[in-house]
């Protein structure tokens, strides 16, 4: 055997050998499961576009995984829920979480907004939620449904505060508060709040 011979046979032997031991190593470092594969990569991200990209790659590494813990929801009073929903809420008033009045109701001046029929209404509330909104309906002397409006405002869980209503009808002459909506929350955690659920 010629010497440029077995030097070639011997550089591919070295080459091989450490290509199986780079394959190895890499394989020592490499993530064994969904939840390595999403904590080892996330690590350096900045962007929702590079953290879309890694929770793609991983859900391609191990699809059994990604697709049982997209599933995963928590039992709570009887229904599932998915601990990492956000979203507004409504609830019809009255209702087991607490209770809101109108403490008074004042006409506003024109300036500001595009229309006169303008509400301010105080409320309290008792709830352990912020509220955004409340539907507010109106009544006619004889007391019959004259009309629903939208209000909205900031108030803070179980405080008073005002709300501002928009095209009230001089018609309605008594209101009623007949639904709240919650500002966009996690909706596990408003269900701890209010079921107290673990």
């Amino acid at each position: 055997m010629k010497f440029t011979q077995y030097f070639r046979l011997c550089f591919f032997a070295i080459l091989i050998m450490s290509q199986h031991n780079i394959a190895s190593s890499w394989s020592l470092f490499s993530p064994k499961n969904y939840d390595e594969c999403i904590l080892e990569n996330m690590k350096n991200v900045k962007t929702d576009q590079a953290a879309s990209a890694v929770a793609y790659a991983c859900d391609s590494k191990f699809p059994t995984e990604s697709k049982n813990k997209k599933l995963k929801m928590v039992r709570c009073n009887g229904r599932d829920i998915d601990p990492n929903e956000y979203a507004e809420v409504n609830f019809p008033v009255p209702n087991d979480f607490g209770s809101i009045k109108i403490i008074k109701l004042a006409w506003e001046p024109l300036r500001n907004y595009s229309n006169e029929n303008v509400f301010r209404v105080y409320v309290q509330h008792s709830y352990p939620f912020s509220i955004q909104e409340f539907n507010l309906q109106g009544f006619t002397s004889k007391n019959l449904d004259d009309a629903s409006y939208r209000c909205t405002g900031a108030i803070v869980p179980n405080a008073v505060g005002a709300a501002i209503c928009q095209n009230v009808q001089n018609s309605s002459k008594t209101f009623s508060i007949k639904t709240v909506t919650t500002p966009q929350m996690n909706l596990y955690e408003l269900h701890k709040l209010l079921k107290k659920c673990g």
